[in-house]
Order: structure tokens, then sequence, then C-alpha cells
């Protein structure tokens, strides 16, 4: 054994196993050179060895299309120091980078996330051999290595076969690549958690009923997004983005929702495996983009988005599957919209005629109601919290807040008025619904009822901005307000508490 960066390498043979084949990396190299070295030939090795590099067979190295065999092994001093392998040897550092395509580890078996640790390290450390080694940026540390697709797809067939296939969700072509430390504790909590769950067999999927009265199936995924690790977001924030149609003012709006958007994404085979689902004592799994994978949403929008990109795709905001254009005559709003359209069509997805909403001068998009770049509360959303019941639980509660509290922005001095009703969800309190919950609930469904129109944002030398705070025994409000030349009042553009 010996160790290399502080990595220790066995010589002769893999770590995992003496049934692995040994093998060693072949460069073209002289019969002279051999002897010098200290080769099989001469009776000896030179004591300097460091490092032993293997091929998955031992086949001989091609260059200029002839094959050319011999044994190479390496020294620290030789790569680290001198930059490239021996100077009476072919094989120089302009042909390190083929010799490091051409690499292959032995393959095997490992069966804890440790031995998977150790075995991505080895190929760490080959990364590092052959790496640009005039590049002072690259580590020498085999942890900071960036991790790879080709190291990964080494890695993954000598996983465990309960689990191999869900280790490809931890590659993602958009995702910034990780370090191999950072995928070494991936391969930790990924043992701790999903290699014990129920997950490696099968997610149970259940029927639920859509507002249109269809069925959809729906998948538990919280086990395998838990050890899915992070993706770049790729989706407006909701917030930007109606502050970003806001500030267009515009007159008319026309609306887009492509039908089954994530299932218009097909799957590579060998990630399906880790979306299986029993539904009524079968086994199955998604060829297309599932529900309820946590990036699903911003995969499906960078796909979208890049389409929309590539197409040349006229003035749009885009939020996953849903697309709005705007303008301030129907003619042009309806032009873009076919544009929108075309564009999507052309790179496979569907839109159904029923999702296609305008041009119109009044608008529901996001689930809010848009008219002249301002922000209403639909009647609809209005009317459905004026019918509700007082809460009999704290489920009931929770849902009733979770329904107002998109619209909080409506509401001055929205968390003094849903404190009450906070307290009784608290674990540590029981559910006790008294004379005050009773009273915060009528008096939030009349706020809402009444709630005004915020924006639309304006800009310019004529726009007057004014922030209004106040500060009271239940803590602070403020809101924020413009004025323009020729108003009487001035423009709401939310309230704070």
């Amino acid at each position: 054994m010996v160790t290399y960066l502080g990595f220790e390498i066995l010589q002769g043979q893999r770590r995992f196993g003496t049934d692995r084949k040994e093998a060693i990396c072949q460069i073209p190299r002289t019969e002279d050179s051999k002897r010098s070295e200290g080769f099989p030939g001469n009776g000896r090795m030179v004591s300097s060895v460091d490092i032993q590099l293997w091929t998955a067979d031992g086949s001989s190295f091609v260059q200029d299309g002839k094959r050319r065999a011999g044994y190479a092994v390496v020294t620290t001093t030789e790569v680290a120091e001198a930059e490239a392998l021996p100077i009476d040897t072919s094989a120089q550092k302009a042909e390190l980078i083929t010799l490091r395509q051409a690499l292959r580890i032995a393959k095997g078996k490992w069966t804890t996330a440790d031995e998977g640790i150790q075995y991505l390290r080895e190929l760490a450390v080959l990364e590092v051999i052959y790496s640009d080694l005039d590049d002072e940026e690259v580590s020498k540390d085999p942890g900071d290595v960036l991790r790879t697709w080709a190291m990964w797809r080494k890695v993954i067939p000598s996983a465990p076969a309960s689990y191999s296939n869900s280790l490809a969700a931890m590659y993602f072509p958009d995702m910034d690549t990780p370090t191999v430390e950072k995928v070494s504790s991936w391969l930790q909590i990924f043992e701790e958690n999903l290699c014990t769950s129920s997950l490696r067999a099968s997610t149970l999927a259940v029927r639920v009923q859509k507002s249109d009265g269809g069925w959809r199936l729906t998948v538990d995924y919280r086990g395998l997004n838990k050890v899915t690790p992070p993706l770049s977001a790729a989706v407006l924030d909701m917030l930007e983005l109606q502050y970003e149609l806001e500030s267009k003012a515009a007159k008319w709006y026309a609306t887009f929702d492509i039908a089954n958007a994530f299932f218009s994404i097909p799957l590579a085979a060998e990630c399906r495996p880790q979306f299986a689902f029993t539904w009524r004592g079968v086994q199955y799994t998604w060829n297309q983009l599932p529900q309820g994978w946590k990036h699903s949403p911003t995969i499906c929008h960078g796909l979208i988005q890049t389409a929309l990109e590539k197409g040349e795709a006229p003035e749009h905001l885009q939020y996953i599957d849903d697309i709005i254009v705007w303008g301030n005559k129907a003619e042009e709003v309806f032009k873009k919209g076919k544009r929108v359209i075309q564009i999507l069509l052309k790179a496979g997805f569907s839109i159904k005629k029923s999702k296609v909403k305008g041009p119109a001068q009044e608008i529901q998009f996001l689930g809010i109601k848009w008219q002249d770049g301002r922000r209403h509360v639909p009647m609809d959303v209005v009317n459905k919290i004026a019918t509700m019941s007082p809460p009999a639980n704290k489920k009931e509660t929770q849902a009733f807040l979770g329904l107002v509290r998109f619209w909080r922005m409506h509401i001055p001095g929205y968390s003094q008025l849903v404190s009450p009703l906070y307290r009784v969800t608290q674990k540590k309190n029981y559910f006790e619904w008294g004379l005050e919950q009773q009273q915060a609930f009528e008096h939030i469904k009349q706020e809402i009822a009444r709630a005004v129109a915020l924006g639309p944002v304006q800009t310019g030398p004529a726009v007057q901005n004014v922030l209004y705070t106040a500060a009271g025994e239940h803590g602070l409000t403020w809101s924020l307000w413009q004025n323009t030349a020729g108003e009487t009042r001035g423009r709401p553009l939310g309230f704070w508490s």
C-alpha cells in the first residue's frame, strides 16, 4: 500500500477484493526506458514508485494507428514535479490527455457508502495525475476534484443492485458540478436515508381528484426528494414576477398553459427506476418527468425557457408552464400569442385551446386577476373565503391561513389580524376556538372582500413614492404608495406587517 496526496492506494490489487482483475495502464515506451526505470525484465522495481495505474483489461495503448505495449509505473516526483512522464518515454504531457480518456478502472462491487467513496476518490486521484500540471488552480487534493459524468458512470454500475439506479439522480447536466468531497457526503446521506426506506422497491401511489372533476395519479416522493442533491433554481420568484408584470401597466393580456408539461419531457432510461411506484399491487415507473419530484418544476421551466429563447419569442413572462403576453392593443397581443404558440408547438409541447385565454383587458394569471397593470383578488376567491365555516381543528385552521396568506399584501395589518388564529395552531397549545378567534376569522373575511387593487408600479421623475409606517402594541405595519402628477389620491403598491 502507498500514499499519494494523503490518499491510500493498493499496489497490485484493488481495495475492494482480490477477485478484481489486475491490470496496468499501458503507454508506449522503449525497452531502454523499461530497463532504466526498473520494470519487470531486469528483475527489480524502483523503490520510489508511489502510484500504479490500471486499465480494464491491460490492453495495449494505441498511438498513430499502431498498438504499442509497455508497462507504466509513475511516481509522484515524475508526474507532479517533472510535470510529465520521464523524458525518455514517448508519452509526454501532450499525450496524457489521450491517455486519461482511454483510462478505465477495473470494475468491481461496493456494498457500503465508505467503499463507494473510496472508489470515487481513486478516480479523483487519476484526474489529478492526468490534469494540466501547468495549471496552478488544479487542486492536488482528490476531495476538491470536480466529479465528472465519466467518473460517476464508473461508480453507479458497481453499486449494490438494490439502489444503483437511484444513484443516477445525483447527476444533472444543468447542475453546478460538485466536488468529490461533496458527492461523498451525499453518498453518506443516501445510505442513511434512501437505502433503508421502502423507496428502493417502490412508492405507493394514490388518486387525487382535480378541480375539473378529472383524476390525477399522485406519488409521494418525499423520501426521494430528501436525498436528491440541490439544483440551481431557474424558476422566477413569484413575487418578482408579479412586480415585473405590474410595471408593464398593459391594457391587453393573453395567457397560455402548456398541456401536461411535465409528461412532455421524456426521462432517460437509467433514471426511471428511482421513480418506481406501486398501483393496485403492480409496480410501475414513469417514462416522462413525474409530478411530485422536487426538481420537476425547475427542469420543466428551464426546457420551456430554452425553447422560447431559441425561437426568439416576443416579450413575455413565464412561470413553469404558464405564460403571459401583453400589449396596448388586442391585435398586438394576438400576434405575440400566436408566435409563442408556434414556437412551443415546434419544440414538441402541446397546448389545449381551452387553456388559451385572451386577448382580454381582464385576465387571471397565476391565480391573480390582472387589469391595467393592477393586481386584484379574483371574485371567486372572495366568494370562497366568504362562505368558509369556522375551522373545527388545527388542520382546518392551517388550511384557512394558507389560503388567505397569499393575499396578505392586500390586507393592512395582516399579521396582527391573524395572530389569534396562529396561536391555536401551535403544537404546544390545545385547539380552542374562542371569541377572539371567531372575531379575527370574520375580520379577515371582511378585509378580503374589500381588498384594494395593487399597482401598477411606475417609474420616472414625476412619480413620488411614499412609505407609511406605524408602530403599535401588536407590532409594526408599513405600506408603500405612489403618486403621479394629476392623480387626486395615491395608489397602494402593498401592505406589510
